[in-house]
């Protein structure tokens, strides 16, 4: 993701969200993805997919996969899987698909 596209992102959420809320500040972010640029993420209309189908299988338990979690990384959440013993959490070492010299990875965890 590049600095440029990043900080196109801030600027319009930014502009069209409401300050201080949680929901404004994602659904402005799933509109930026609709309106002005794709965005890798699941948004109201994929959601509602996703949502039929895990109520479907009726879960016991939650999985979270995280990716880039060195790089960029995600030290709050590695921190905060890791340390809390309501979760099971593995880590996979890879590399950036676009860059072979930097390392990155995802953390599986299973919430029980």
């Amino acid at each position: 993701m590049s600095r440029d596209f990043r900080e196109a992102l801030l600027n319009y959420v930014l502009k069209n969200s409401h300050p201080g809320d949680a929901s404004s500040v994602i659904n402005t972010i799933d509109e930026y993805g609709w309106t002005q640029q794709a965005l890798m993420n699941i948004g109201d209309r994929k959601g509602k997919i996703l949502d039929a189908a895990l109520q479907s299988r009726q879960p016991k338990t939650a999985m979270i996969v995280a990716d880039n979690i060195i790089y960029p990384g995600a030290p709050d959440y590695v921190n905060y899987v890791r340390n809390n013993p309501h979760y099971t959490s593995t880590f996979h070492q890879s590399i950036l698909e676009y860059n072979k010299n930097i390392r990155d990875g995802v953390e599986v965890s299973i919430r029980q």
